[in-house]
């Protein structure tokens, strides 16, 4: 920027947008393959994206080259972020380790409307099993946001400490066991598969135990 005398540049409150870079600072290394979601809200006519930089090279300390803190500003677009170490995060580079903690997820929201998370196509994630989004005000529900979105319903304010998002690195397993029936027939689902301590999964099916039995 060039002016003729010392002055302010204001950007204003709704173009403080994210999209989904093709690459970032670091130099990607082959050796050291880097998974990168971007992960979408979008509702009311508006979105906002925040992402998750996941490679072994990274730790729990802040990274000039990779992190990213959010500018929130003082309006209410529409916004998300990761709350991490007292830190908002629009960009967010962790090893695998870190990765599988829960991350609260905060968002903005500028009016009540439905809103949608989701996976941008601009993902690098062919090594993540899952990137698991949980909503701890509706039934503590767990989407795995590589397989599907999340709608919810919200008014305008700022939300903290309902959705939270982990990702874990891996060939994607068979669930771990069955941790729940529903519907007015047991046998037929939806069933709560367990995938790993804590992230559940609800697929409808039919269950059947090891002789071929219906589960009642």
């Amino acid at each position: 920027v060039q002016a003729p005398q010392n002055g302010t540049v204001t950007f204003g409150e709704a173009n403080r947008k994210l999209s989904a870079p093709s690459y970032r600072k670091e130099v990607a290394d082959e050796t050291m393959p880097i998974q990168r979601a971007y992960i979408t809200l979008a509702g009311d006519g508006a979105e906002d994206m925040m992402g998750m930089l996941i490679g072994e090279q990274y730790t729990e300390d802040y990274e000039t080259n990779a992190d990213l803190t959010k500018l929130l500003g003082d309006g209410l677009s529409l916004k998300t972020y990761l709350f991490y170490q007292e830190t908002n995060m629009a960009y967010i580079a962790i090893n695998p380790t870190l990765a599988r903690e829960w991350i609260s997820v905060s968002v903005r929201i500028p009016a009540n409307d439905e809103y949608t998370f989701s996976l941008h196509e601009a993902s690098v994630v062919n090594e993540l099993e899952g990137i698991f989004l949980i909503d701890y005000a509706n039934g503590n529900k767990v989407t795995n946001l590589i397989e599907e979105n999340y709608s919810f319903t919200a008014r305008s304010g700022t939300i903290n400490g309902r959705f939270a998002i982990n990702a874990i690195k891996g060939v994607r397993p068979i669930p771990t066991g069955i941790d729940a029936i529903s519907g007015e027939e047991k046998g037929n689902g939806p069933v709560k598969f367990i995938y790993h301590e804590n992230v559940y999964i609800w697929h409808n099916g039919l269950i059947y135990d090891a002789t071929g039995k219906k589960v009642k």
